[in-house]
């Protein structure tokens, strides 16, 4: 029958509403007939964003506030020897280069979650907490996504390495400027 609903692991707390025992919620389509999967949010992991979003927005306030308040210092200490200033030009710069370390893990990261969406040919993949109610997408239109996610992986691994690359020109040309 089309428009109405199936329940797994769930029972019915009124006509109106569905109480979730279980993750995941099948409905019909009224337009096409076609079933569509929901996960079910996850509290905890819901929980678990807002926290990480959370201290990262604090470290994030924290640098920006040592930045201002060290920049001056820091900029006195880099002119204050000249000799050492060819060591201390490479520290800052290879300091630099450490900025490319969470965007390459990120892309790694996202290079496992688009393989792992391809392997199951599911998005979100089975094992994934989602922080709201997530409809499933299934077969082509889930490969689709995962294999953008391992584009968007490849873009990522590459402009860490480009950063990488240019820093360390960088470095080459001042270093023979300052010879």
């Amino acid at each position: 029958m089309v428009g109405d609903r199936h329940w797994h692991n769930l029972h019915w707390s009124s006509p109106d509403r569905l109480n979730v025992v279980g993750l995941a919620v099948v409905t019909n389509s009224p337009q096409d007939g076609t079933t569509h999967t929901i996960r079910k949010a996850d509290p905890t992991a819901r929980r678990r964003a807002i926290a990480i979003i959370a201290l990262g927005t604090i470290i994030g306030v924290l640098l920006i506030a040592a930045f201002e308040n060290y920049r001056m210092p820091l900029f006195e200490w880099f002119q204050s020897d000249p000799k050492e200033l060819k060591q201390r030009l490479a520290l800052l710069l290879y300091l630099q280069m450490s900025f490319a370390i969470p965007l390459l893990l990120f892309a790694i990261y996202l290079w496992s979650l688009g393989s792992r969406i391809v392997r199951a040919r599911e998005f979100p993949p089975p094992g994934i907490p989602v922080v709201r109610d997530t409809p499933i997408k299934s077969g082509s239109a889930a490969v689709r996504r995962g294999r953008l996610y391992q584009v968007l992986a490849v873009s990522l691994a590459t402009a860490s390495v480009l950063w990488c690359l240019v820093i360390w020109r960088l470095t080459e040309q001042l270093n023979a400027h300052l010879a």
